[in-house]
């Protein structure tokens, strides 16, 4: 297959890793010109939580996808802020029979890529991993090997059962266990919820998980929002247990959520766009959807953008 991955930060080299093979041909595209140049020369360098060592070499890396034809996979993973720039950017690779697949945060992003995709090509999932760029070209990265580390699966039922089966079998090349799952919406909003739980509210709190979790006042306003979120995605026909998932993740939550800064809370700290509109407000969206009031999650959300939208105003 030839492959080409839009955003190749952190996850971006860990999916090169999860589909590496002298079968398939695996190109990088990505902004950070550095990080592509070192690549291109000398491979992805990967450091494991265990202490070993990987290089995973590509056949190109560049911050353009000019040079490339058209592609059978192209695996985005932008933030859900630049989907729309990056696949319109894109689109000299993409054919009628390229799979294009979303495997970034929150829901929302497939919404936009149907815009430009016929949806019998678009697949969504999401990834079970933790990683980061230590320097130009060096990854560091954490997963667990006995579990599965990325869903997938189509976003419309009418789609070719043999292409699916194939990208299953290119996801498992290595030691990043993949698994095809046709009810991957479920999977999806499963994830969500924490990320609804701790993402905002952490960042309009301007305090990592160890305090949200712990405060006797933003432990009702976690309570609400899972509440509405619930309510969501019981409607959805998901029927998630909400008070075993908030004492789970908020009341007896594992050590791994104990003093942690949530993506959305870093990117305000350092004053950038966060991924408001595929987090809580998601979940307020689809809630109008549905027909139903989710407050909570509205009020996180379009605080989230106020503080977002003034950064420079602030006192």
């Amino acid at each position: 297959m030839k492959i080409t991955i839009l955003g190749a930060g952190a996850m971006g080299c860990m999916v090169a890793r999860a589909v590496n093979s002298s079968d398939d041909e695996i190109n990088l595209v990505d902004p950070y010109e550095a990080h592509m140049k070192e690549i291109a020369q000398n491979g992805i360098k990967i450091k494991d939580n265990d202490d070993t060592q990987t290089v995973v070499k590509v056949n190109s890396a560049s911050t353009s996808s000019e040079k490339l034809g058209i592609q059978d996979l192209v695996v985005i993973l932008v933030k859900g802020y630049d989907t729309e720039k990056i696949l319109t950017q894109n689109m000299n690779i993409i054919g009628d029979n390229t799979i294009v697949m979303t495997l970034q945060n929150g829901i929302g992003n497939v919404d936009v890529i149907r815009k430009h995709i016929k949806e019998e090509n678009i697949a969504q999932g999401i990834l079970y991993i933790s990683a980061y760029i230590q320097s130009p070209g060096v990854i560091v990265s954490s997963f667990e090997r006995d579990k599965t580390n990325i869903i997938f699966g189509p976003a419309n039922e009418n789609h070719d059962e043999n292409t699916y089966t194939l990208l299953e079998k290119t996801f498992n090349h290595n030691d990043i266990k993949t698994k095809l799952d046709k009810d991957v919406n479920k999977v999806m909003w499963r994830k969500l919820y924490v990320n609804a739980i701790y993402n905002l509210p952490c960042a309009v709190m301007h305090l990592s998980t160890k305090y949200t979790k712990k405060d006797p006042n933003s432990q009702i306003i976690l309570k609400k929002i899972s509440d509405e979120f619930i309510q969501v995605t019981d409607k959805l026909g998901y029927n998630f247990d909400g008070e075993e998932l908030f004492r789970q993740y908020v009341l007896d939550s594992p050590d791994e959520y104990d003093d942690i800064m949530p993506s959305a809370a870093q990117d305000t700290q350092k004053h950038r766009k966060t991924e408001a509109e595929f987090l809580n407000g998601a979940v307020f969206r689809q809630a109008e959807k549905l027909g139903i009031q989710a407050p909570y999650n509205e009020m996180i959300y379009r605080l989230s953008c106020v503080e977002m939208d003034n950064y420079d105003n602030r006192f």
